[in-house]
């Protein structure tokens, strides 16, 4: 942030003058501080070991801490060389009178290793035929789940459709009902008023009376040819419904079939899973037993080391060994003298 200068009555300001120092004024200085310094340190002999002796034991410690990183990469790889000897000897019986116990303890594991490779690999077939049985299992109900569909869907839209014409023939002879009982109440009421017609004016009406008579007597009877003709066509439509759901009953037992290929499906499935389960369990142990045997192989290892120079299937071995034996002593040796 940069500060305006603020004129006070009486006070005259330079505004061709530049803020700050020059910036050969800095760097001089700073040469001079700097010669400073060095001139006090060739004077100053405290000072000079005082800053040999920390560079030195900075120098020292990153050597010492180099020769132990090498000292450890050489004796994993004398590790790795002597696991290799005392499997190899091991499995090829090379000079076997070393290292009985040893043997004995690696011939045990292996065993049990045997034990759990047949298991695994009877797992592994047991597998390999469900996963077979679980496909054809899955083919032949998709199939029949497919071919069920297709009879049960259109026996359904049939359903519907009779469904539907079963309520509209109901809701028609219901309304054919009220229309015949509304017929028979106007045929009694005309009835009675012929019977009660008397006087002059009775010949006059009766004729009126008896047509109109005789056209609701037919309205009627064309009202139950109707109504009967309604209820013929909702048995028809009832003997439809019948068959059609007795159909569906068969196919819904067919379903039922179909249902116990999916439990079958379900069982083959579980049974893949527990398996699986079973050889994972297996491979986890196999390797720890794996795994306990290379401690055992180095142990060997070691104790063939010196003794193995005259087996002609060793001497490649041995030469190394001598060659990382040697590495060993003289980094050692420098790692002690530091």
């Amino acid at each position: 942030m940069k500060f305006q200068p603020v004129s006070t009555p009486g006070s005259t300001i330079d505004l061709t003058q530049g803020n700050g120092l020059p910036y050969w004024i800095f760097w001089f200085l700073v040469c001079v501080i700097f010669l400073l310094v060095v001139f006090i340190f060739l004077r100053d002999r405290d000072l000079r070991k005082k800053l040999d002796s920390f560079f030195f034991g900075a120098r020292k410690k990153f050597s010492k801490l180099r020769l132990q990183v090498q000292i450890r990469l050489e004796e994993k790889k004398k590790n790795q060389i002597l696991m290799e000897i005392g499997e190899k000897a091991w499995q090829k019986r090379i000079q076997p009178n070393l290292g009985e116990g040893l043997r004995n303890r690696l011939d045990t594991i292996e065993e049990k290793k045997g034990e759990m490779k047949e298991r695994i690999n009877k797992l592994d077939q047991e597998i390999f035929l469900l996963k077979q049985q679980l496909g054809d299992v899955d083919q032949t109900f998709s199939s029949q789940l497919k071919d069920l569909e297709l009879e049960i869907n259109p026996l359904k839209d049939k359903l519907a459709i009779l469904e539907k014409q079963e309520e509209e023939i109901i809701d028609e002879i219901t309304r054919l009902h009220h229309q015949e009982q509304k017929l028979a109440r106007q045929i009694n009421n005309l009835k009675r008023e012929i019977n009660h017609e008397e006087g002059e004016k009775a010949p006059k009406r009766e004729g009126h009376f008896e047509s109109t008579y005789y056209w609701l007597e037919e309205k009627k009877k064309e009202f139950t040819r109707t109504l009967r003709a309604r209820l013929n066509q909702q048995k028809e439509v009832e003997n439809k419904k019948r068959s059609l759901e007795e159909k569906m009953e068969l196919l819904e037992k067919k379903k039922k079939t179909v249902d116990e290929v999916e439990i079958k499906k379900k069982d083959i499935q579980s049974r893949i899973v527990r398996n699986d389960q079973e050889k994972g369990k297996l491979l986890r142990r196999y390797d720890k037993l794996q795994e306990e045997m290379k401690p055992l192989f180095i142990s060997l290892g070691e104790i063939l080391e010196g003794k193995i120079k005259n087996e002609d299937s060793m001497m490649l071995y041995a030469h190394q060994l001598e060659r990382i034996n040697k590495n060993l002593l003289e980094m050692k040796k420098q790692l002690k003298e530091l």
